[in-house]
């Protein structure tokens, strides 16, 4: 009796380590499903990727419409995550929420109307949806409907109750660099005198790169701030000119092209080097994410700027688009859309404004300046995180937001 026993507790082990080891080398997976409601069958399309962010993605069809949703992976790469649905139906309004197999997931509600699909956000500041979002569980939409405290940094105002506990926001102050996160501010200078136009700095991964500027004509070392250490180094250079401007970040990389010497540098922070990578006659050109030579005379005459390849969404009819891995965010007459690469016929509705500049995508929020605020917007909404009165005047390449997790 005790060998079986014992037999049978070997065999068990070994099933659970072969699903746990199945479960650790599989990348993907696809699967369609269903849930019956009283107001009728959703189909779900499951789809899970780990070199897609180590997500899954679902399309959950719905009344004649569907809806597109992300979440990351905390289900052991498992099937059939949806473990229920949450409808709600109007006679101006319909929306959906997801209930996962782990009870502490959750992703935003979606809502539609006249078949088009929006987030919750833009719907409930035009028809009452309280019920529907106050009975989903595990989602707290009011997370930031409280007024935030307000810390004050010289010349900016911080909401820092709104602030992630990662959350860097980098703002440049014209001799100096500005670092907020929700408790404190780091600082560190750059110049002795004010350089009003950031033509200059750029983040390369948890690096920022900003040349030493003196009263010298020529740069002779390059700052390189480490935003998940704090700790700041230079890097010697091959006296740039002042005459240079960026190209771009390719390759963990960031260019730039000396117009009066005529050459063109890649500063790799992490080796803390700065190489010449052009010749007398050609320099280096990344468009739409792929790498060419240029004449070095075109890189002189026009400022070439690397652009990342759009070519997953030339169906789509935009003004502006900015591309994250999954999906990208698109602006089409003053809406401000999201969509899934995988799923270019069901868009999302996110916001309307007019007013945005200099919008930029950082794990999963959309960050972006209007007036004289830089505001976040996510599953809870727009919240403004920082205030600073120049902002109105000055906002090109002004900040960048790094999470230091």
């Amino acid at each position: 009796m005790k060998k079986a026993i014992a037999l049978s507790v070997i065999v068990f082990v070994l099933l659970l380590l072969y699903q746990l080891g199945i479960n650790f080398i599989k990348r993907e997976h696809s699967v369609s499903y269903s849930i019956n409601k009283d107001s009728g069958i959703v189909k779900i399309q499951e789809d899970y990727s780990y070199s897609n962010n180590d997500s899954y993605i679902l399309k959950l069809d719905y009344n004649k419409n569907s809806y597109v949703f992300e979440v990351e992976n905390h289900f052991n790469k498992q099937r059939e995550i949806v473990k229920d649905i949450t409808t709600y139906n109007t006679d101006d309004v319909s929306c959906i929420s997801i209930e996962f197999v782990n009870d502490s997931v959750n992703v935003e509600p979606l809502c539609t109307i006249d078949n088009k699909v929006y987030s919750y956000t833009y719907i409930k500041d035009k028809y009452d949806i309280t019920e529907f979002l106050d009975s989903i569980k595990n989602f707290d939409y009011k997370k930031y409907q409280k007024e935030s405290e307000v810390r004050k940094d010289y010349t900016i105002e911080v909401n820092k109750n709104y602030l992630d506990e990662d959350e860097l926001i980098i703002i440049y102050d014209y001799k100096r660099i500005a670092i907020h996160n929700g408790i404190n501010t780091v600082f560190f200078s750059f110049a002795t005198v004010d350089n009003y136009k950031n033509t200059i700095g750029k983040r390369v991964d948890n690096y920022y790169i900003i040349p030493k500027m003196t009263e010298s004509a020529t740069i002779n070392n390059f700052i390189k701030y480490d935003l998940a250490t704090d700790i700041k180094k230079e890097i010697a250079a091959p006296k740039i000119s002042k005459q240079f401007y960026i190209n771009g970040v390719y390759d963990n990389k960031l260019y730039i092209f000396d117009k009066s010497d005529m050459k063109q540098y890649a500063i790799d922070p992490k080796e803390e080097t700065i190489t010449q990578v052009s010749d007398d006659k050609e320099g280096i050109n990344v468009q739409e994410g792929k790498e060419s030579k240029i004449s070095i005379y075109d890189l002189a005459q026009s400022e070439i700027i690397f652009t990342l390849s759009e070519n997953d969404y030339k169906s789509i009819n935009y003004d502006k688009i900015y591309i994250d891995k999954n999906y990208a965010v698109y602006l089409k007459d003053g809406l401000y859309y999201k969509v899934y690469k995988k799923y270019l016929d069901s868009p999302i509705i996110l916001f309307e404004d007019k007013d945005v500049r200099e919008l930029m995508v950082r794990n999963k929020n959309i960050y972006y300046i209007k007036d004289d605020t830089i505001y976040r917007y996510n599953e809870y909404g727009s919240v403004p995180l920082v205030v600073k009165k120049e902002f109105k005047y000055n906002s090109d390449n002004i900040y960048d937001v790094y999470f230091n997790d």
